[in-house]
């Protein structure tokens, strides 16, 4: 493990100002960047949607170096990782569904993406159940939208399948 760390922002308009603070500062030891919290586990404005991360580095002078390819290798396989969240398979009909096509479905609109995505086990059963409701040649009624809890939207499903 490296001796010192760098706090790498993405670098865009949506970096929040405690990712930028951190991303100014001088490469740190792991600890340090323990104590002051690590990216995607809350410490920050951006919290758990933190898109920061930490790669080895060195201070040579007055310039920091960073290990570029553990850095690009981290963002490569992080960003594959997010684009598989928003991808769930229909076990109904063998296709792919994307998430947001889910959040379409159920009416779920306003759920970030992020958060469908830890519905897992709900997303599985509201998109069999949605598309065993299509299959039957049915569309979802203006009821089913009006239901806000995803648990009373799949009690719904189920007593109308």
């Amino acid at each position: 493990m490296s001796d010192l760390w760098y706090w790498l922002t993405i670098g865009d308009g949506k970096v929040c100002p405690d990712c930028i603070e951190r991303g100014d500062t001088q490469p740190q030891p792991w600890d340090d960047w323990i104590n002051q919290g690590l990216p995607r586990e809350g410490a920050t404005q951006c919290g758990f949607n933190c898109r920061c991360q930490l790669v080895p580095a060195r201070v040579v002078g007055d310039e920091i170096e960073i290990d570029a390819d553990a850095a690009i290798d981290d963002a490569i396989e992080r960003t594959i990782d997010e684009l598989m969240q928003g991808v769930k398979f229909d076990k109904m009909n063998g296709r792919v569904i994307l998430l947001q096509d889910f959040k379409e479905a159920t009416g779920l609109k306003d759920l970030s993406l992020a958060d469908a995505a830890r519905f897992d086990p709900i997303f599985e059963e509201l998109t069999e159940l949605i598309t065993r409701y299509n299959v039957s040649g049915r569309t979802l009624p203006i009821e089913y939208y009006n239901i806000l809890s995803l648990i009373e939207k799949l009690e719904w499903l189920r007593a109308n399948i």
